[in-house]
């Protein structure tokens, strides 16, 4: 057997036990795992034998005991790009099949995916505005002259700064220790002629 669809991960799901949330997750995890009951990984990445419906027992077995821990796919992280497909393939599924969700529940999951395909198709439009936009910035002859003009600016702030240390900070302690040195020096000599 080749890869599961959704559909029949949904139906293998149902009818091992899971129910709500967790079959929409355990068909994600597996088809993060690729869904494929001939793999060596198995349907739901927890290793082959059996067909897809003795494996997704088989997995409900593991989940009733370690809950998501057990899976590679959940551990990665990876089941999350496909819960959207999950979650469709469950809401799909005729009443007969398993389908765990109210109305209202499949309503409003109806109407989050369809929310989560307008927001992809938009994000997708965006592309090659924002590209456009970057260019055009990147290629403006003014982008280049500000710049020149602000990395200018910081170089003259640098030097004022190295300028000003050096009078305001360093040249006036030379200068004291300078005196000091001369007094010492004054003292030395005094203190020589009176004895």
């Amino acid at each position: 057997m080749a890869k599961a669809t959704a559909a029949q991960l949904a139906t293998w799901s149902a009818q091992a036990g899971f129910t709500g949330q967790d079959q929409a997750t355990a068909i994600a995890v597996a088809l993060a795992a690729g869904g494929n009951p001939d793999a060596p990984q198995g349907a739901f990445g927890l290793g082959g034998g059996g067909g897809g419906q003795a494996q997704a027992q088989a997995a409900f077995a593991q989940w009733k005991a370690q809950q998501w821990a057990a899976f590679p796919t959940h551990q990665t992280g990876s089941w999350a790009f496909y819960l959207p497909v999950a979650l469709g393939s469950v809401v799909a599924a005729p009443a007969g099949g398993g389908n765990p969700f109210d109305p209202q529940t499949q309503a409003e999951l109806k109407s989050g995916l369809s929310n989560l395909a307008g927001q992809a198709k938009d994000a997708v439009n965006v592309v090659p505005e924002r590209v456009g936009q970057i260019a055009g910035f990147l290629t403006n002859p003014r982008t280049w002259m500000r710049y020149v003009k602000i990395v200018t600016g910081l170089v003259l702030v640098g030097l004022a700064a190295a300028s000003l240390t050096k009078s305001t900070i360093i040249d006036p302690i030379i200068g004291g220790a300078n005196q000091a040195g001369e007094r010492v020096a004054e003292a030395a000599v005094l203190a020589k002629a009176t004895r």
